[in-house]
């Protein structure tokens, strides 16, 4: 896969539609206090229909593009660190934090190598035992098989079922109708770390 300029001309920068994160929500189970994760937040959407609904749920963001991160902060988003793949639970800014990651909902970049499965992997890394993930991925990544069993997405379909996740299509042009359309097919994945 080729990467793509998302809005703004942000490398695989699609905002999640409203009724995408909707979707995405009825597979976890978000709790008052959960400390909820959007990581690779974009200008926060799935953030602002998780704080909407769960006002006692703090939502963080991680987000790479500094762009991006002017705008959560200007918007007033908990942005908590620049990068997924440095950050350990550290404060980038000025919020506090306890007990570790108990949800992640998130919609990463696709392109670049299925730099889905990566962030997908990272996410999962950070999870408590006992804490949940939602994600949107490439169809590719999540129904793309090949008699190759070094094929990224092969291997991590084989690690997926191993730690039960599970996948769903999302309806053909799901984000053709968002605030930056695309045809991309896309998947959800989703789980709980046992």
């Amino acid at each position: 896969m080729n990467e793509h300029t998302g809005m703004y001309g942000v490398p695989s920068f699609f905002p999640t539609p409203r009724e995408v994160v909707l979707k995405m929500l009825e597979k976890v189970t978000i709790e008052p206090g959960d400390n909820v994760i959007e990581p690779s937040a974009g200008m926060g959407h799935i953030a602002r229909v998780i704080e909407e609904l769960y006002l006692e749920s703090p939502v963080y963001c991680i987000e790479k593009d500094p762009l991006l991160r002017a705008y959560l902060l200007a918007e007033g988003h908990a942005l908590i660190w620049d990068d997924i793949f440095t950050w350990s639970g550290q404060m980038l800014y000025r919020h506090a934090w306890n007990n570790g990651v108990d949800v992640i909902v998130a919609n990463p970049p696709f392109s670049n190598n299925y730099q889905d499965i990566d962030h997908f992997c990272r996410y999962w890394e950070l999870l408590n035992y006992g804490s949940q993930i939602v994600c949107l991925v490439h169809a590719y990544s999540a129904y793309s098989p090949s008699s190759n069993p070094a094929y990224k997405p092969n291997i991590f379909w084989n690690w997926c079922e191993k730690v039960g996740i599970r996948r769903e299509m999302l309806p053909a042009n799901s984000f053709a109708f968002g605030e930056f359309a695309t045809q991309a097919d896309i998947a959800m994945i989703w789980g709980t770390k046992r």
